[in-house]
Order: C-alpha cells, then structure tokens, then sequence
C-alpha cells in the first residue's frame, strides 16, 4: 500500500485533492466559482487529471461541479478551515523553532491535511495561542483559542 493511500484512509482526502480544495477556495467565491481549466492550470496539471480530483472530491461531498464550474459546499468549506488552521499552527511552530517561514510554509504544506484535531489543539496551546500565523493571517482553533 502506498502512503498516499494510508494517509488519505486518515484525513479522507489525499495530498492532490488537499491542494485542489484550498485552489478552488483561494480563487472562486459564492457569486463566481472556479473553472475546472483554471484549477487545473493552478495546479500545474492537465485538465483530465484535474477533472478526476474533482470528481473524487466531488464522490466526497467536498465539492460541487456543474458545467466546468466547481465550488466547495459547506462540508468542503470546513474541510479547508480544519487544514488551514493546521497549517497556520505547524507554520508557526516551524518558525518559533527558527525555521524561515517559506520553509515552514513548504514544509507544512506537506502534511498539514491530515493532523489530528487534538494534536492541533495541543501544539497550538504549547506555542502559546497565537493570534496570528507568520504570514499575519489569523488563527483560529474550534475551542475558540487564538484569533477570532
């Protein structure tokens, strides 16, 4: 079994639909959704490829696509809350550690979609709830620490 595989059986997504979700809710609003052939070229992939992330996410209850146009649902929006605000705690801690921060960024980027809940919550009480991650951007866990 490869570990895309046993990682994705964790979190319930994998690393490409990870970088998927937080494409479409970087560049696409309630009013305009994404285009499938801009995900695809954000992504660095070919449009058969990202056709079948979205479709699997879309199997997932992550996405919705009609007519080559994507947006997450609700259960997708939170999906990207809980891997941002692991992001933003990890990146932090890198760089308390003395990481540069766009190793930090790099870094975590790499395994921020499939922390645990409570091992977030944790790290994040330990490096002394910031309100803010590196970038500036806020932190806000779901006990209500950090930023609100």
């Amino acid at each position: 079994m490869n570990d895309e595989k046993s990682i994705e059986r964790k979190s319930g997504v994998t690393r490409k639909e990870r970088d998927c979700l937080i494409t479409v809710r970087q560049n696409s609003s309630r009013q305009f959704p994404i285009r499938l052939c801009e995900i695809a070229r954000l992504m660095g992939v070919k449009p058969p490829s990202s056709l079948e992330i979205v479709g699997r996410l879309e199997g997932k209850g992550l996405v919705k696509s009609r007519n080559g146009m994507v947006k997450l649902t609700a259960q997708g929006q939170r999906e990207c809350d809980r891997i941002i605000l692991n992001h933003r705690v990890f990146e932090s801690l890198f760089v308390q550690s003395g990481i540069p921060v766009e190793d930090a960024c790099r870094e975590t980027g790499s395994f921020d979609y499939f922390l645990d809940r409570g091992t977030v919550e944790a790290v994040l009480q330990k490096i002394g709830n910031p309100e803010v991650c590196p970038h500036g951007r806020p932190i806000k866990s779901s006990s209500g620490k950090g930023a609100t």
